[in-house]
């Protein structure tokens, strides 16, 4: 695969990697708005006495574990896609990949723990609403108070929705990293030459960037090893042996990469992403 051809192929992967991004976090607003009105059908009586106070707890647990299963088949769906996009380019240069098996397995062991975080969600989110029926049954606050709650709590761009967004970004992310990283590094027992590119995200996509991941974009590391930057080192974007500081809501990517393929500037424009700083390595 010549330099050109692999910028148009990352091109198409990076896009697709994204789309996923994008569909997982827009669904995921979707299942919390869903549980959001199946909790406020339970607060829509006038009957406020104290012995309402179990259905409306069963029927708030009945909604989040329906969240819970919808969200983890979902999130299940993205990672695998994920994985598998990882894997395309090397497929394409018609290497031989006999690591499937251990591998697989290992993803598997990553994604169970990634799939946790949203139990945790669904957990925090039932005691939430479980607080609000106690004030409410208790006097403490009337049926529209919690309403309101409830919206504050479950609608778009609260705490809810954005954390949920935060585990499809970030699950998106490390699985298409972790699958590129695992090929690579059984691809370079048949291409010695062949080192890996960080990729910063794209200008405008990301509201904080950070100037660690900035400084990386256009560097090049050993398949093997690690990217170095004040303060740390991972292996690729989204290193789950790396903090979660590092890890949430990050953008980067990582690419194969060959000497004559090209500076990164000529990466630039065909991937969307920032202009690379001087002094690659």
């Amino acid at each position: 695969m010549k330099g050109w051809q692999a910028r148009l192929r990352y091109q198409e992967i990076l896009e697709a990697v994204d789309h996923l991004d994008r569909t997982g976090a827009e669904q995921a607003v979707k299942l919390l708005g869903e549980l959001r009105e199946s909790v406020e059908r339970t607060f829509g009586g006038s009957d406020w006495q104290n012995y309402r106070g179990r259905q409306l707890l069963d029927a708030i647990r009945s909604a989040t574990d329906d969240f819970r299963e919808r969200y983890w088949d979902e999130t299940q769906t993205w990672q695998r896609q994920a994985f598998d996009l990882g894997l395309k380019p090397f497929q394409e240069m018609g290497l031989s990949l006999n690591w499937a098996g251990i591998n697989r397995q290992g993803f598997e062991v990553y994604k169970e723990n990634g799939l946790h975080f949203i139990t945790d969600l669904a957990g925090d989110v039932r005691k939430a609403l479980g607080r609000e029926v106690l004030l409410t049954t208790t006097g403490l606050q009337t049926p529209t108070e919690a309403m309101q709650h409830v919206k504050d709590l479950l609608g778009d761009g609260r705490a809810a929705a954005n954390r949920a967004q935060a585990i499809v970004r970030t699950e998106v992310g490390r699985n298409y990293s972790m699958a590129t990283q695992l090929s690579m590094q059984d691809s370079a027992e048949e291409v010695p030459d062949l080192l890996k590119m960080w990729l910063h995200a794209s200008l405008g996509s990301t509201k904080h960037p950070r100037p660690a991941h900035v400084a990386m974009h256009g560097h090049t590391a050993p398949v093997n090893d690690y990217f170095w930057f004040p303060g740390g080192a991972l292996r690729f974007p989204h290193d789950p042996l790396g903090s979660a500081s590092e890890s949430v809501h990050c953008k980067c990517r990582i690419v194969s990469y060959r000497e004559g393929w090209g500076e990164v500037e000529d990466w630039a424009p065909a991937l969307g992403t920032l202009p690379a700083k001087k002094g690659r390595r």
